[in-house]
Formats: structure tokens, sequence, C-alpha cells
């Protein structure tokens, strides 16, 4: 097995619907990706994988995320709460 690259751990991520009530999108989902494997994020329509990818890749622009994660052994995203816009 390859060296770890990139690793993720614990993401939530809600958004607020009706009257501000947050609504749990992704809840405990960690995953070590290490080079030279291959991975798939599957699933059916609406399981939250684009959701899933813009939140680990910084990129989620409304809602709340929690997301620790970190590529080449650093931290990234402050590894704590992210507040996206």
């Amino acid at each position: 097995m390859g060296r770890h690259v990139y690793e993720f751990r614990d993401i939530s991520y809600s958004v607020a619907v009706a009257r501000n009530q947050p609504k749990c999108i992704l809840a405990g989902i960690s995953a070590t990706i290490c080079s030279g494997q291959v991975l798939a994020i599957m699933g059916p329509s609406g399981a939250g994988k684009t959701t899933l990818l813009d939140v680990i890749t910084l990129q989620a622009y409304a809602g709340r995320a929690e997301v620790s994660v970190w590529a080449y052994g650093c931290v990234c995203g402050g590894g704590g709460v992210v507040k996206c816009h």
C-alpha cells in the first residue's frame, strides 16, 4: 500500500431549511486515500456524492461543514469548522 496522500475525518455537512432549521446532508464520513489506489465514490442520485466532493475540496458554498482534511501530512482548511458562504 502506498503512503497516505489525502485524508479526511468525521465530515458533517448541514444546510438551513424552512425556519432556519438545519438539515444534515452528510455525517460521520472518513477516508484515507493512498498513492497508487483507485477511489470510486458511488451511490444513487441524491446520495450526496457531489456534496461530499465539494466539502472535502473546501468548495461547499452553502451551509455549514465540519471537516478535518490532511494532504501530504499537512492540515488543510484549518482542521476544524469551515464556515461556507
